[in-house]
């Protein structure tokens, strides 16, 4: 069995922290994979039998080969969580060109959707190097992982999302081809994690610039009820915004069969 990771994010790190140690002492090759999508892609053409992926990823594949999603560990952000932010340039009068150094990664997709839907604006994201200051003064909008509480117009791509949707945001799910993976799958994905993982972690909104409205947020790191009607909204979205071609099923492992 074959397992493949993203390891460009330090933010899925608590997901894969012990994947080396536990894929070596289990006999599992393991892929480091230097992008989203290229995960996504070794999922798809068999050459990885389990996968962490984006929503975007499982539905781009979902509707071509046979996937479950593993209901064991997982990342989705609720509400305010300082993990990805969308800064405005002050002097911009419409929201048109959106630059980001991180532009394939799903948070900065998803930030420049919920962004244009919510503002009314046909907003392109384009890929550029540079710093937060150089990129925002040349563009109208910057994406970028994490926060910068030195900026005075700051978006977070989480707390937009619920904003807009009143759902969570899912970011990362395990995935796999049914009939290629070992029966403990399950048991694998949990030892994968960090030791002590918490099943969420709160967060609570920072003073800055003078101001605090009190907001508060979520970063969960395991499946719960939850995950499942957001997985739905998110994907109704995607469809919406024609990054999938179709609204994805959402099946998992355990629960709907399968033919070995």
């Amino acid at each position: 069995m074959t397992i493949a990771i993203p390891i460009h994010n330090p933010l899925y790190e608590p997901l894969i922290a012990n994947a080396q140690e536990v894929c070596s002492r289990r006999g599992i090759s393991l892929l480091a994979c230097q992008s989203e999508q290229e995960a996504s892609e070794l999922l798809l053409n068999r050459h990885a039998h389990c996968a962490l992926l984006t929503p975007i990823g499982y539905g781009a594949g979902v509707a071509r080969v046979d996937y479950r999603i593993i209901p064991a560990t997982c990342l989705m952000l609720q509400g305010l969580t300082y993990q990805a932010s969308a800064y405005i340039n002050g002097k911009a009068k419409l929201l048109e060109r959106a630059a980001s150094v991180h532009a394939n990664d799903y948070l900065m997709q998803i930030g420049a959707m919920v962004v244009g839907e919510k503002f009314d604006q046909n907003l392109m994201l384009e890929q550029s190097e540079g710093t937060l200051m150089e990129l925002l003064s040349s563009y109208d909008m910057v994406l970028a992982r994490g926060f910068d509480q030195a900026q005075p117009i700051a978006l977070d791509i989480s707390d937009e999302w619920f904003d807009l949707t009143e759902e969570s945001l899912p970011v990362a799910i395990w995935v796999c081809r049914p009939q290629d993976v070992e029966d403990d799958i399950m048991e694998i994905i949990q030892e994968i994690s960090a030791d002590g993982l918490p099943a969420h972690e709160h967060v609570h909104e920072e003073t800055l610039h003078g101001g605090n409205a009190e907001r508060e947020g979520m970063i969960w790191w395991r499946w719960t009820e939850d995950v499942e009607p957001a997985l739905n909204r998110v994907f109704e979205m995607l469809f919406y915004m024609q990054s999938v071609r179709e609204v994805p099923a959402v099946k998992l492992w355990g629960r709907e069969p399968f033919e070995r």
